[in-house]
């Protein structure tokens, strides 16, 4: 059964199959991007909803160098993401992981 969206050239909005599927394929281009410490520091943060002091504990890391993870890993991922997308940045994805880096690099300086 073809819902809205999922059909092959559909020029409707993507299904939520569709997009699924195409998340998941970013996730892995974006993955793919990061060394193993910004891969245990973004899964810590972002996957177990850690906070800066507790994902460094738990990744064996000083805050400076899980601070550095962080931003080099979310700078990774996205251009990754970016290179993959040939309109730079036109997923929901792309955006939403351009404003969390943009953040982690605001808190950055101000600390």
């Amino acid at each position: 059964m073809t819902h809205r969206g999922d059909g092959p050239g559909s020029s409707a909005p993507k299904g939520a199959r569709a997009r699924i599927v195409e998340a998941g394929h970013e996730l892995g281009l974006m993955r793919a991007a990061l060394n193993a410490r910004q891969l245990a520091v973004l899964n810590a943060i972002c996957g177990e909803g850690l906070g800066m002091f507790a994902a460094a504990k738990a990744c064996g890391m000083g805050t400076p160098a899980t601070r550095r993870a962080l931003r080099g890993g979310l700078e990774a991922a996205l251009g990754a993401l970016k290179a993959a997308t040939k309109a730079g940045g036109g997923s929901a994805i792309a955006q939403g992981l351009e404003e969390a880096y943009e953040a982690v690099a605001r808190a950055g300086r101000g600390l």
